[in-house]
């Protein structure tokens, strides 16, 4: 570490209505070894990635989000089966986060809490990487990757990307262990980052409205004393479903960045799910890993809601059916209608015309 001590900048700049900047872009060195990773799964990476790119200020150029790299890991752990990503030489299962954060809920206080959840990473990555530590006034996670078993050879900045975004993740899973009170008691993160003057942050540590200091020799999150003593409110019936840590991650940073509209739409996994089989509002948010009301709250954002994506899935299922020649009756009696005429005056007010009418000439509607 340098003589002249930790350099350290305040975090974002607020705009003039106080807020944070539009969106947090990801240090874009990661994706390559990310990449690298699942290509040896045999799973096209291009595929998982360009729905979450946005356009960049720099022509011709894209960029990813700080939310979009947690739902990108979301889409790779669903498809590797690891949600280690590739990334250690120990493959973690589906639900191993969900099974580290179950092991809190009978915990006094955050601290213990915080020391339950060291101890189970560790576990799960075989070493001891993960401490928790009073000094100074402060709760602290750290986090020591010297050793850690990465399956190839990663640049310093790499790891610090990645590292980077870990401290996001934990102060995620930290927060829905004790509540949103913990958000007011986080007075620095540190890095083993270089870091130069604040203006020039435009990466992944620009999340961060605390100061932030470089050059440590771990990475690691303070929180004032008062933190430890705060309760465990998550409960067994509130906790995250075992596939969506990283997708609440990332509605945990776009809550955050009220102009930045969410880079995956709710909407359109909903109708994916509906066009398979027609759920319940409950059913749909379990097999999406949300609470109902999650789920409500993103359609909402997006402007849309549950009964109108039911409602666009279900007149989709019905024009299919028509159009192959099937008669209304039979149309009423799959779609769940309890007689025909109930499906009629349905189909007229979806689309201005009557399912016979339909049958005779489909490209009527649009």
């Amino acid at each position: 570490m340098s003589s002249s001590g930790p350099t350290r900048f305040s975090g974002p700049r607020l705009g003039k209505s106080g807020t944070h900047p539009a969106a947090v872009m990801l240090d874009q060195s990661i994706l390559k070894p990310i990449e690298r990773a699942i290509r040896e799964f045999g799973i096209d990476f291009d595929a998982l990635i360009d729905p979450l790119l946005v356009e960049s200020p720099q022509a011709g150029k894209r960029d990813l989000p700080l939310a979009g790299y947690f739902l990108l890991l979301e889409r790779i752990a669903q498809a590797t089966g690891d949600e280690a990503l590739g990334l250690t030489e120990r493959p973690l299962l589906p639900g191993a986060l969900h099974l580290a954060l179950s092991q809190v809920v009978q915990a006094g206080s955050l601290e213990q809490a915080m020391r339950n959840m060291a101890r189970s990473f560790n576990l799960l990555h075989g070493g001891n990487y993960n401490h928790v530590i009073i000094r100074d006034g402060c709760l602290i996670y750290e986090i020591d990757n010297e050793g850690f078993p990465y399956p190839f050879e990663l640049s310093e900045r790499d790891e610090c990307v990645l590292m980077e975004c870990i401290l996001v993740l934990m102060h995620f899973l930290f927060v829905c262990v004790a509540s949103e009170r913990l958000e007011s008691l986080l007075v620095r993160v540190r890095t083993k980052r270089t870091l130069k003057r604040p203006s020039a942050v435009d990466n992944q540590l620009s999340f961060w409205s605390v100061p932030v200091g470089g050059k440590s020799p771990r990475f690691s999150l303070h929180y004032d004393y008062a933190a430890a003593f705060l309760p465990v409110v998550l409960r067994h019936d509130t906790m995250p479903g075992p596939n969506s840590i990283y997708g609440l991650a990332a509605e945990f940073v776009i809550d955050r960045y009220d102009s930045f509209r969410p880079v995956e739409s709710f909407t359109a996994k909903v109708l994916t799910l509906l066009r398979r089989c027609m759920l319940s509002e409950h059913e749909t948010a379990s097999a999406l890993g949300v609470s109902t009301r999650t789920l409500r709250r993103r359609l909402v954002y997006e402007q849309s809601s549950f009964r109108g994506v039911c409602t666009h899935a279900l007149n989709e299922r019905a024009c299919d059916l028509l159009v192959n020649k099937k008669a209304v009756e039979e149309v009423a009696e799959e779609l769940g209608y309890a007689d025909a005429r109930s499906f009629r005056r349905a189909f007229l007010r979806w689309n201005g015309v009557t399912p016979a009418a339909y049958k005779k000439s489909p490209k009527q509607v649009k």
